[in-house]
């Protein structure tokens, strides 16, 4: 018996339910085996930001380290702000501790 017999044979056994089921499945098994097959690159040339800095007076690499440089200050402010704050919150415990002794 080949695959495609045994297929027949055990849909024949279920209900019209269910064969509809099967049916379904197999559209939605059509449609992801679609959706999967490779899609043909498009040119990065045609895209509409293409040569958009070509315009501008403006180094590229330059203003990338400016930025990284800048987004990197800003997470050093945010870690100390950080520490402070653990730093606060401890000595605060500590001064109530102490006052409950006193």
């Amino acid at each position: 018996m080949t695959l495609l017999e045994d297929i027949e044979k055990q849909l024949r056994a279920l209900p019209p339910e269910k064969q509809s089921e099967v049916l379904d499945f197999i559209a939605f098994l059509q449609q992801r085996t679609n959706a999967s097959q490779p899609v043909k690159p498009r040119s990065l040339k045609k895209h509409p930001a293409f040569g958009s800095w070509k315009k501008r007076k403006i180094d590229a690499l330059e203003y990338q380290q400016k930025l990284r440089a800048e987004t990197q200050e800003r997470k050093s402010y945010s870690a100390s702000f950080s520490a402070l704050h653990t730093f606060c919150h401890g000595f605060h415990e500590f001064a109530r501790i102490v006052q409950r002794i006193s």
